[in-house]
């Protein structure tokens, strides 16, 4: 993933990260990506909302989606008391994050946890 080739020269070379040509072209074509219209929906407050929470060593996330197309994203840097939490902990973490961020309005809601315990 680019993220990961990004975090891995700032952490391996241990001097300033400068911002390149490279990095501002992926950055753009992710842009695009995520923001064409076959990529993202409108969400329709009439239908469920479904949230799909990841986690790493160093950032949770997650995907609001309807009927199988993406509707939002979400992604927070972990604090370092966050590091120490488990992958099913950092999981449910990104679900409550993601409630905090968006409005849902008490509408209903469907959550996925890609671990199992």
């Amino acid at each position: 993933m680019w993220s990961d080739q990004v975090y891995k020269e700032k952490e391996t070379k241990k001097k300033a990260f400068y911002w390149n040509e490279s990095h501002e072209k992926a950055f753009n074509n992710i842009k695009a990506t995520v923001t064409r219209d076959e990529v993202l929906a409108y969400p329709d407050y009439n239908q469920v909302f479904e949230i799909f929470p990841d986690a790493s060593s160093k950032h949770l996330g997650s995907m609001i989606t309807q009927n199988n197309r993406p509707i939002a994203f979400f992604i927070s840097k972990l604090s370092e008391t966050q590091k120490k939490y488990s992958v099913t902990e950092l999981e449910l973490l990104a679900i409550l994050e993601t409630l905090k961020e968006f409005a849902f309005g008490g509408r209903e809601l469907k959550c996925g946890l890609t671990t199992k315990s």
